[in-house]
């Protein structure tokens, strides 16, 4: 199953249940990604941490739905759509 994934630089869509119920453990969006499907990351039990960059502007319905509580969210501070709210990614 996969663990691990290196995003390339030119990725600026990711689809529609993309990683779902994967083991991937931290997810790192801070090249030029602009849209996290729905679904993308739902279940996704091994997740330890979240990095939401600048140029993020659409996260899919249930994008990180079933993930652990414990899941570590930060948001660029540059992201002009979105922001953290009691550790949890909300929109501004």
């Amino acid at each position: 199953k996969l663990v691990s994934c290196e995003l390339p630089e030119s990725l600026i869509s990711i689809g529609i249940s993309s990683f779902q119920s994967t083991r991937i453990a931290d997810v790192d969006l801070r090249k030029n990604v602009k849209s996290i499907g729905k679904n993308c990351f739902k279940e996704c039990t091994n997740i330890g941490s979240v990095y939401i960059g600048k140029s993020v502007e659409i996260i899919g319905e249930g994008a990180f739905e079933g993930c652990p509580d414990s899941v570590k969210f930060t948001v660029s501070d540059l992201n002009e759509v979105y922001t953290l709210v009691d550790g949890k990614v909300e929109k501004k």
